[in-house]
């Protein structure tokens, strides 16, 4: 929060043990508790940005900010914002060439994935 006042901005990795695809794990979703807090100090709502980086493509690549709703009950606010900075990310992922994906967990290089097209990713959400 205080960096938050300063007027910083700061990088939250929410990342858990959980697969969500080969791109990104599941969120921890409290970090999202961050936005309503400072929206009772300041009455400013935050944004949070998703962020992808490829180390194998040398870039670091940013989507479009999704705005906390502090009218929203926290909880439908935790799943939306994580819902979305996940589908953000993979959709940046997906986008690019191919390459390795550089996993949340610490396994084997040999182990890295690559990423695939959307559709695959696509499929997954609306087959299960």
């Amino acid at each position: 929060m205080e960096k938050l006042h300063e007027g910083s901005s700061i990088v939250i990795f929410p990342e858990c043990y959980d697969e969500h695809n080969n791109i990104v794990h599941e969120f921890h979703d409290k970090f999202v508790d961050l936005a309503r807090f400072y929206f009772k100090k300041t009455g400013k709502e935050l944004c949070f940005v998703p962020l992808y980086v490829a180390p194998r493509l040398k870039t670091l690549f940013y989507g479009e900010p999704i705005r906390f709703r502090a009218d929203a009950p926290i909880e439908e606010e935790r799943e939306r914002v994580c819902a979305e900075l996940m589908d953000r990310i993979t959709r940046m992922a997906v986008a690019q060439p191919e390459h390795t994906v550089i996993p949340y967990p610490n396994i084997s290089k040999k182990l890295y994935p690559k990423n695939v097209p959307l559709e695959v990713y696509d499929h997954e959400t609306t087959a299960g």
